[in-house]
């Protein structure tokens, strides 16, 4: 799933991925806040219990299915229901701006 820009561009809070459902029917959703400049200023993701994915990568992805060097990974895996992220946690990870998401290439992986 490639996250695009529709009309204009996306508003906050924007819901940039939802992996949509596991063989389970179980998924993950994560979503962003941003200012007017563009820059994060926190986000959210939630896991449903048993889902089998528990990464979500932002970019390109390897020929043997990992991530490339350039890639975001958001790792979930303990997580169960919903965690916010902050601003510095999310710059943590190399997501400053809406643009280090829109985009890109996002992958929700086991």
């Amino acid at each position: 799933m490639v996250a695009q820009k529709q009309g204009g561009g996306p508003t906050s809070p924007w819901q940039f991925y939802d992996s949509g459902g596991d063989y389970q029917g179980r998924s993950i959703v994560a979503s962003v806040t941003f200012g007017a400049d563009q820059v994060l200023t926190g986000g959210s993701v939630t896991r449903d219990t048993g889902c089998v994915y528990t990464k979500i990568i932002v970019g390109e992805l390897d020929e043997d299915g990992q991530p490339s060097g350039t890639a975001k990974t958001i790792n979930v895996a303990n997580l169960n229901g919903t965690r916010s992220f902050s601003k510095a946690q999310l710059n943590a990870a190399g997501l400053v701006t809406v643009a280090d998401i829109s985009g890109y290439q996002i992958t929700a992986a086991p």
